[in-house]
């Protein structure tokens, strides 16, 4: 594979701050991305590369501690969504939003160290510094009203039950709430 000569190489700058985490956390991934083309010679060579941190789930994240917060919300079975910062844009975006909850969907800030944290934040989301405290509780999740089935139970699997279906959060299914 070629890469030619006026590829820019990312750096730790492109990517973040947190490549620096790479080494001191243990579930973290490190992924490239790469455009290749194939030249008329029919030789690939590379056009762009980027790189992108990312969680043992491969969720991307800036550094260690928004991969911490993201664990704690995997671990939970909560439901989120995780927005991407982009570098052409400076707005503060929440390391994840938070859609199983009463209120609308709650952003969850990271305050990073040496921030400002006077500017102005919306009333209903949850934050966090970590330089100044361990993280604080998750927003509750919405309260769900029991229903009862009105149509049969579907027949038992082929192999009688036996196997445990695989673990997962579905956060897709309306839940009504019980207000």
């Amino acid at each position: 594979m070629l890469a030619g000569g006026d590829l820019d190489a990312p750096t730790g700058a492109a990517v973040g701050g947190g490549i620096g985490d790479l080494g001191a956390e243990d579930d973290l991934h490190l992924v490239l991305l790469a455009t290749a083309v194939l030249s008329d010679a029919g030789r690939p060579s590379l056009v762009e590369v980027g790189l992108m941190l990312t969680t043992a789930t491969w969720l991307p994240v800036d550094d260690g501690l928004e991969a911490q917060l993201l664990q704690a919300l995997v671990q939970a079975a909560r439901c989120f969504v995780k927005p991407m910062q982009y570098p052409l844009s400076d707005a503060r975006l929440p390391a994840a939003v938070l859609t199983d909850t009463d209120a609308p969907p709650t952003p969850l800030f990271l305050i990073p160290e040496g921030r400002d944290e006077t500017v102005a934040q919306p009333a209903a989301a949850w934050y966090w510094s970590p330089r100044d405290s361990l993280m604080p509780a998750l927003p509750a999740r919405r309260s769900v009203a029991i229903t009862t089935r009105t149509t049969p139970s579907p027949p038992p699997p082929p192999d009688g039950g036996m196997q445990r279906p695989a673990a997962r959060a579905d956060c897709a299914v309306n839940h009504l709430s019980a207000r």
